[in-house]
């Protein structure tokens, strides 16, 4: 019956009353069936919250309206789930909601009588209204001094500010006049078309045709404007005192820096979507304590934390990824929008795509290999706690603002792209961003579009990847069939999910399992990944190295192929050759073409690959690999699983970290691994090869040279360095009866020796996240001699950070994470500590209040403190600083990954459950009115009372190979049940604590001594120097030879200590030590709290920085 042909909106701004005043003017197109037969005309307008007085024509004639209040808005969801505390009816209860207000077009509804519409083709409608300290929609904030005020970007935020029409394929003319006081301005969406001084108020009109949903502004007390320098139409703003110079130098910097600049942003788009910037104006805000970035139609709003500066190497990819993410928006969002919401994901995961290619191929190509294997590490570890919740396309209902703050949908969205581009190639993917992107992009659309371009079906990828969930991990185990000369592979998969199914995490899939995974029908969880997987082979003839690519076609739970090897070593033939080399002459007694293998190298799929091939193969993939960074990474992590010549391993390493030719991030790994395999066994040769590379670097005539970081690719190197240093235990001391290892004093004082001495004075760069990083390794020592010393170091910076502030509070940050270490090492109480920061939480920006919530939260997950306490911490903020909530919800999101599937805090997990209180406090936040209005709000806690208090599906049936796992299960937890120790002496417990672990399967190879001289481990006496096992125990505990729990105790941790002392870290024999002896602690402790910590204190005393220490 009507259209809307345009709209003109006038708000009068208070940004320090949080206060406005609004007038809007809805111009409709009516239907000519109008005039041939007048009728009344119902109108519906969607409005949220808004205080509206009056609606008139233009002839002022006054409509009545029906529209429900603020407060029966606000009360109306909390009302609806009044007599419920259940999940599944919050969802379906949300979904009627949103169903019924769009059905309904809106809550604003009025009628226009017959004599008002007849003989009109087009009517005007005026509504006036009032907005006040709103929840949603709005965001009134202060920061350095100064008001703030801008819009929201989440999906009905426009209907806070405005009557309007924003489903996701509104479009018509807008018209904007801000009214805002003498000193602030307004930035907005669209051409700048007037300004109107009056009095003490300027006003400021804009024009947009767009997406309603798209549009935008930003009121601030602006006094930087700078014009980009390549596109007249781009602008760029922000604020500072006037004394200070800082922030206009940095972004100018920023938008023209010699990495990236924003007209070359501009330009790769241009080239890359196949169209112009789609606005003739385009604007870009950097904002203090922002937060996450806001986009909009020719507007985005950054927060000044990416601004950069000629003095910094941190952050400079960051800055140019979120500067990219944003301007795609003016296409990806504002100009072509998706068909339903279901499709959504093309649009975050194409903004993700396109700024990860920008860096890759204008800056970093191996900086983007490095980010997708990062990425795709962190997605895993998100389906192993059980955290994603829906396939990336679903026909079920998810309400656009949950998509739009789904930290794994939005990670998922960006790798999608780039494992279509990884099968197709870049120019193919290129053609079909420019074919297939238009106004109504649809899912469907685009695996038709990829067939028709890259002759390439899609169908089976979507299935897996698009429209369901889940990731496999793949174990592939490769060996040499001399025969038949091929490459015998073995893979056994696992759903990474299983992780998530069998820990106490899992209460929704209780009845779920490794063979059931067809019931929650909207998760479409994969059970087992069935595609193709692409194996990339190294060989050689004992000449020449060649590699070729194979694809295979893995289905089911084991799999089994053989891959034809192309080479044979050839034997020496001609006499009069030249003499053969050693490594020659190795290959040929081998008699093995294959020198390693690759599995999924480009990450076509997203996936967790363990690869099992011989010593041989990784030392032969760490000297021969040039150009594939990822492989370098893969061969010298994977080094501490090598079981054989040290030496060579060693020294091999050392080389590739000397060796400035690597990429960096491949030095980094191979400084780590020098640490991670510093053994007794060969005299922690690397942590002296890492020691004198610093001090290379570093040190002139024995003296710390001043600061120079010049190379960035060496300054990330040499603090990776010192991060690696302090992770090598070199020395062995008895503390409190314990035999411990820890770093040796010359470590720790070498590492105090680099801090006390840090000069930068004659350093162009700044020192900040260099002082920082050291701060964090002091901290991170296993030595209990210097705790005091470090502990009064770390206060005293982090009391002095916040008189001085470093570059965004990195030096609070990195002492934060210290703090954690000390008590993590040494069971320091940081209760003082965290005293300081509650009352000093205020002096911080948002930001760095929510990292150090995060530390509040991580040290009383440590304490084993009340759940309760973490939520109440964050509600506090929340409801006391509700403007700066957009940081403290990260907070919750750290709760989730922290005790998610994580069996150290199990116990956490089951007091949330079963504490009817903290119930309460989700639900009445996930239905109260603030909730109802800040949907960022809303689906945080949603995750969260999800998450601990989700749907049961406890009656649907239970596969009969799932049952027969879980009677094993039953065993494995009936070894962890606590003993009863309201029954017996210490000796009967320490019997059963015996008894299970003998019984445990990890246990064979500590059940007798080790007979080294038969297993030929004849340096075993030199490294082993008390030799323990479960039988020697067994005769002791029987003869009455302990005289109490604890020298029991003490002997049991002996057992492992001597299996991790002798055999390399992540090897088979370390990883049953380190499982048994989690057991053990677990059921250990109960005990020793109830016999009490009385055993005698050994009191160490030694000579430190020149004075005596008493170490307790």
């Amino acid at each position: 019956m009507y259209t809307v042909a345009k709209q003109q909106v006038q708000l009068s701004i208070d940004p320090e009353a949080k206060h406005a005043k609004g007038l809007t003017r809805i111009f409709y197109t009516l239907n000519s069936s109008i005039n041939s037969q007048p009728q009344a005309i119902k109108f519906s307008i969607f409005a949220k919250e808004l205080q509206v007085s009056k609606i008139w024509t233009k002839n002022k004639t006054q409509i009545p309206f029906l529209y429900p209040n603020a407060v029966s808005q606000a009360n109306m969801l909390g009302e609806a789930l009044e007599n419920t505390r259940d999940f599944k009816d919050l969802t379906e209860m949300l979904y009627v909601a949103w169903d019924y207000e769009n059905e309904l077009g809106g809550l604003l509804n009025f009628v226009l009588p017959e004599d008002v519409v007849r003989g009109k083709s087009e009517i005007a409608v005026y509504i006036e209204y009032t907005i006040s300290s709103p929840a949603g929609g709005l965001r009134f904030y202060f920061s350095e001094g100064k008001s703030i005020m801008l819009t929201d970007s989440l999906h009905e935020a426009k209907r806070y500010w405005m009557p309007c029409y924003d489903t996701i394929q509104s479009k018509y003319d807008v018209e904007l006049e801000l009214q805002v006081p003498k000193g602030y301005y307004a930035i907005s969406s669209g051409d700048l078309t007037g300004l109107i001084e009056e009095g003490n108020n300027h006003s400021f009109q804009y024009k947009i045709s767009t997406f309603v949903d798209a549009i935008g502004f930003c009121v601030a007390p602006f006094n930087i404007f700078i014009q980009d320098t390549t596109h007249s139409s781009i602008a760029h703003y922000s604020f500072e005192e006037p004394n200070q110079q800082n922030r206009q130098k940095d972004l100018r910097y920023t938008i023209n820096n010699p990495y990236f600049s924003y007209g070359n942003i501009i330009t790769y788009l241009t080239e890359m979507i196949g169209s112009q910037l789609p606005y003739k104006s385009h604007k870009v805000i950097f904002l203090p304590d922002l937060g996450e970035s806001l986009c909009f139609a020719g507007l985005n709003i950054i927060d000044v934390k990416y601004l950069i500066n000629e003095t910094m190497h941190e952050g400079i990819n960051a800055a140019a990824k979120e500067l990219i993410r944003t301007c795609c928006f003016n296409w990806m969002g504002a100009t072509f929008r998706m068909m339903t919401w279901a499709d959504y994901w093309m649009i975050i995961g194409l903004k993700d795509y396109l700024a990860r290619s920008y860096i890759g191929d204008r800056q970093d190509g191996n900086w983007l290999k490095f980010d997708i294997m990062k990425k795709v590490k962190r997605y895993c570890s998100y389906v192993e706690k059980g955290l994603e919740v829906r396939p990336l396309c679903s026909l079920y209902f998810s309400h656009p603002n949950e998509l739009k703050t789904d930290r794994v949908y939005k990670l998922k969205a960006g790798l999608i792209f780039h494992m279509i581009e990884s099968k197709v190639g870049k120019v193919h993917i290129k053609n079909v961003i420019q074919t297939h992107l238009n106004t109504r992009c649809a899912t469907h659309e685009l695996i038709k579009t990829l067939k028709k371009h890259c002759k390439v079906s899609f169908k089976e990828f979507a299935k897996t990847w698009i429209y369901g969930t889940g990731a496999p991990l793949l174990q592939c185990k490769f060996t040499h069939n001399k025969k038949n000369n091929a490459l015998d592979l073995e893979i056994q998969q696992t759903p990474l999910m299983n992780t998530y199914l069998e820990s106490l995490a899992n209460k929704q899939y209780e009845s779920l399992g490794n063979s059931n995974y067809e019931v929650p029908v909207r998760l479409n969880s994969m059970r087992f990944y069935n595609g193709p997987l692409i194996i990339t082979i190294y060989e050689t003839d004992g000449y020449d190295i060649d590699s070729f690519q194979r694809e295979i076609n893995v289905e089911g739970e084991h799999f089994y192929t053989q891959i034809p090897c192309k080479k044979r070593i050839k034997r020496p033939t001609n006499t009069k050759r030249r003499e053969e080399t050693e490594e020659e002459k190795l290959y040929r007694m081998m008699e093995c073409p294959v020198l390693w293998v690759r599995v999924d190298p480009d990450f076509q799929i997203l996936r967790k690959v363990d690869i099992t091939q011989s010593d041989f193969m990784w030392i032969e993939q760490m000297k021969k690999e040039r150009d594939d960074v990822l492989a370098q990474y893969d061969a010298i992590k994977a080094a501490k699983k090598i079981t054989s010549d040290y030496a060579n391993v060693l020294n091999l390493l050392n080389e590739i970290l000397e060796n400035k030719n690597y990429y960096y991030r491949v030095r980094t790994r191979a400084a780590k691994t020098l640490a991670a395999i510093s053994y007794p066994i060969n005299a922690y040769k690397g942590l002296d090869y890492l020691i004198y590379y610093f001090k290379k670097n570093h040190y002139e005539h024995d003296l710390l040279k001043p600061n120079n970081f010049t190379s960035a690719e060496e300054y990330f190197v040499d603090k990776a360095v010192l991060q690696s240093i302090i992770k090598v235990n070199d020395m062995s001391l008895t503390h409190n009866y314990t035999r411990i290892k820890v770093n040796s004093s010359f470590v720790v004082e070498f590492l105090a020796e680099v801090l006390r001495n840090n000069d930068n004075s004659t350093n162009f760069y700044d020192d900040s996240h260099w002082k920082a990083n050291i701060l964090h390794v002091i901290a991170s020592t296993t030595n209990p001699i210097y705790v005091d010393q470090i502990l009064e170091e770390i206060t005293w910076n982090c009391k002095l950070d916040l008189a001085l502030p470093s570059k965004q509070y990195i030096i609070t940050t990195q002492c934060l994470k210290g703090l954690l270490k000390l008590n993590t090492h040494h069971k320091v109480l940081l209760d003082l500590i965290c005293q300081f920061f509650l009352e000093k939480l205020d002096f911080y920006p948002p930001e760095i209040q929510s990292k150090i919530l995060n530390f509040l939260i991580s040290y009383s997950i440590k304490q084993r403190a009340s759940a309760k306490l973490m939520f109440q911490l964050i509600l506090k903020r929340i409801k006391s600083h509700h403007e700066h909530i957009v940081h403290y919800l990260g907070s919750l999101w750290f709760i989730l990954e922290s005790i998610s599937s994580s069996t150290a805090n199990d116990s956490i997990l089951t007091e949330i459950r079963t504490s009817e209180e903290i119930r309460t406090v989700l639900w009445d936040v996930c239905t109260s009115p603030l909730s109802s209005a800040d949907h960022r709000l809303m689906f945080a806690f949603w995750s969260i009372y999800r998450y601990y208090f989700p749907r049961s599906w406890k009656n649907e049936v239970l596969d009969p190979a799932w049952r027969e796992k879980q009677d094993a299960d039953k065993n494995n937890q009936q070894r962890l049940e606590a003993i009863d120790i309201s029954k017996g002496t210490w000796e009967d417990w320490a019997q059963e604590i015996l008894n299970r672990l003998v019984r445990h399967d990890y246990s064979t190879p500590f059940l007798e001594p080790v007979d080294y001289v038969t297993e030929g481990l004849y340096d075993y006496p030199e490294i082993v120097t008390h030799p323990m096992d479960f039988s020697t125990i067994q005769t002791k505990l029987k003869s009455h030879e302990y005289s109490n729990f604890y020298n029991f105790s003490g002997d049991v941790r002996l057992v492992f200590d001597n299996c991790r002392s002798y055999n390399a870290e992540g090897c088979e024999l370390y990883r049953y030590a380190e499982t048994l002896d989690e057991c053990f602690r677990v059921l250990s402790r109960p005990i020793e709290e109830h016999l009490g910590k009385g055993q005698p204190e050994v009191r160490l005393k030694l000579r430190i920085f020149g004075r005596d220490v008493k170490v307790e």
